[in-house]
């Protein structure tokens, strides 16, 4: 292979490394590395010689002794403290070789789960296919054939001569495995999100008080949960917000009766379906795990909190109260404890200390993302209808003021990350018209079609 001209940094690399091969290849093989990866590991020693270093996509592993440090096609540096000089002790002790880079996963489905901190998850997949010109697979109108079970005809311009082209399923829907295969890849990951029954039941009670006949019979979730027998009928209408919607969402349901056996059976089938189940109460973690599965970017999953209620709609609840709760919504509970029980698992596994660095450095890219784009950090009330999240029931959910003045590129990565679901769900439904409008006339299938400007925000009063 040839090798090129070495600059200064590669000169030091290859004296401390002999037999290491500079390549300009787009793809490197087993025994090369392209430089500017190098420079990034160089950077990355300069910086932080000893302990570990997280570099990127490339994975890098640099031998300890007689083992070396690898995580799933991340790049890590490990290094020994010296004995001797920095120099020597690299020149002697350090091997650096490669592996086969992960590849970013972008053919996805994701359970929006109600109540859940869903929306926010939402906004991350939108902006990240928009950005990546993915075909999401939308509903005609806001949900996916909600709640009945999904069919892929609920699928705006799902026929049999797309199947498996659709690259993110992410709204709404009452999941069905059979149908969901018919409409994306067969590499696709699969994964949703989970909160504690109890808050999700008040949170429900909140957005769905006027909307489940069972809330509507109630004064208060108190009141409702120290009897719900006299306010639920099961199969009313709308009253499985009610009673274990988790459970429901996921396709199962929700007045089953925890029998011997049933709940396992369920779970278990989950556990084959999905590759990863956040938890609303670790967010931060969990973006971590979604970010290090998918092989993303800590950008790609920088956020702003969407749909949150203000605090003077949130109740607090008696214990006897949060103890009817779980047990009213069984099913949920058993689904929620075993899918935090799996998220620590995994959080073990990553490695309590990577963990605490890499939620500090997401949090500190989100603060920063709000000192760039937001009049307050916190949400409020937004009065632009283009930018006004949808109320419901007694809940009021806040919004976003942007600052003003932003440029061009500020104006267009802030503006989505604020832009409610709904808003955004109709935007992208006309852009992937106009897309495919466009496609038709130029006889081709999958443009990247034309980037367009959300509707402008109005300056702040």
């Amino acid at each position: 292979m040839d090798v090129t001209p070495l600059e200064e940094t590669s000169r030091l690399a290859v004296a401390h490394c002999p037999g290491l091969l500079i390549s300009t290849s787009a793809r490197p093989s087993n025994r090369t590395i392209t430089r500017p990866h190098l420079a990034r590991i160089l950077r990355a020693l300069v910086v932080r010689p000893f302990g570990t270093q997280p570099l990127g996509k490339y994975s890098v592993g640099v031998a300890k002794g007689s083992g070396t440090s690898h995580d799933r096609g991340r790049r890590y540096i490990n290094a020994s403290p010296p004995a001797v000089a920095p120099e020597e002790s690299f020149r002697r002790s350090v091997d650096i070789r490669l592996e086969p880079p992960c590849v970013p996963k972008q053919n996805l489905v994701f359970l929006k789960t109600h109540k859940t901190a869903s929306s926010t998850i939402l906004n991350i997949l939108y902006r990240y296919g928009e950005a990546h010109n993915l075909t999401f697979a939308l509903p005609y109108y806001d949900h996916l054939g909600y709640p009945q079970r999904f069919k892929a005809e609920y699928v705006k311009h799902f026929t049999k001569t797309h199947r498996g082209t659709f690259n993110i399923l992410c709204n709404h829907m009452r999941f069905y495995h059979p149908e969901v295969k018919k409409v994306v890849p067969n590499d696709t990951f699969y994964f949703s999100i989970v909160r504690d029954p109890v808050w999700l039941a008040e949170s429900s009670f909140a957005y769905y008080r006027f909307h489940s006949p069972a809330f509507s019979h109630a004064k208060s979730l108190d009141e409702f949960v120290a009897f719900p027998e006299r306010h639920y009928r099961g199969l009313e209408p709308n009253n499985h917000y009610a009673r274990n919607v988790m459970w429901f969402d996921f396709g199962h349901d929700n007045n089953m009766e925890d029998v011997p056996g049933y709940v396992d059976a369920v779970l278990a089938q989950l556990d084959r379906i999905f590759d990863l189940v956040l938890v609303a109460e670790y967010f931060d973690e969990s973006l971590i795990l979604l970010k290090e599965a998918l092989c993303w970017d800590l950008e790609d999953v920088a956020y702003f909190k969407l749909n949150t209620r203000s605090n003077d709609s949130v109740l607090p609840l008696s214990a006897s109260s949060v103890e009817r709760l779980r047990a009213w919504n069984h099913l949920d509970w058993r689904l929620y404890r075993h899918y935090n029980a799996s998220l620590w698992r995994r959080i073990s596994s990553y490695g309590a200390q990577r963990m605490e660095s890499d939620v500090a450095r997401l949090k500190a890219l989100s603060h920063r993302l709000a000192s760039r784009c937001l009049k307050s950090s916190f949400p409020g009330r937004v009065w632009d209808p283009g930018f006004m999240p949808h109320s419901s029931g007694k809940a009021k959910i806040q919004g976003y003021v942007l600052k003003v003045n932003l440029s061009n590129d500020d104006l267009e990565l802030c503006q989505r990350m604020v832009l409610p679901e709904k808003q955004y769900l109709t935007y992208l439904q006309r852009k992937q018209l106009i897309s495919r409008v466009t496609d038709t006339k130029h006889g081709g299938e999958g443009g990247e079609g034309r980037r367009e400007m959300v509707p402008k925000m109005a300056a702040a009063p």
